[in-house]
This record gives C-alpha cells, structure tokens and sequence, in this order.
C-alpha cells in the first residue's frame, strides 16, 4: 500500500527522540497552524520532528500504533521545521519541505524497515 501525509495536532505527538521536538506548521514568517505534517506508511507512524538547537537539520521517527519508537533518522539537508512532505507515487520518494521553502527529497526505501 502507498503511504499516505496528512497533518495530525502537535498535541497528539508521540514523546520525541532526545534533543528534538515536534513543531507546529510554519513559513518564514508566522505559524500556519497548530498542526505538523506525518506520514503513514506499512504501519508505522512517521513523525518530523525538529532539533531543539535550532540547526538546519530535521529528524524523522518511525512509531508503531503503541507509540513506541521503532526507528529513528537523522537528516542534515538545510532543512528545518518541515511544514509539508509530498509524495510523489511515481518515482516513490518523499519531499520534506521545510518553513524556508527548500525541500529534501529521498526514496520510500529509506523508511522500508525489513
């Protein structure tokens, strides 16, 4: 089944992997909303979440239906507080945007965990 983005409350976001925190929607200049972009894929929970040092760096965290955190990734792409991902069924990746507008784009078989 191809995954699936969408946007969940902050509120409903799982405990984040240390040094890193969820983020509400945002651009350059104001919050969006009080929601944050996940992806659901192969039954696993996909949450962004930003480091709380502010570098220009995301993290992803994969969550089963428990909420417990079954992997982690760390990507350093000059991207943060990503307010989008989309998804592009064609070539299978995904693009995490991030608040200044610059995208990140890697494959599903990144989160494909055997």
């Amino acid at each position: 089944m191809d995954p699936v983005a969408y946007y969940k409350p902050v509120k409903e976001a799982p405990v984040a992997p240390e040094g890193m925190k969820v983020v509400e929607r945002s651009n350059s200049w104001r919050t969006l909303d009080d929601k944050t972009p996940v992806i659901v894929f192969r039954g696993l929970t996909y949450w962004v979440f930003a480091f709380k040092d502010n570098r220009f760096s995301y993290g992803v965290g994969a969550y089963d239906d428990t909420g417990h955190l079954v992997c982690e990734w760390q990507r350093h792409e000059d991207v943060r507080y990503v307010r989008d991902i989309l998804i592009d069924p064609a070539n299978r990746t995904f693009t995490f945007v991030g608040n200044n507008g610059k995208g990140d784009t890697v494959t599903w078989d990144l989160f494909i965990l055997d």
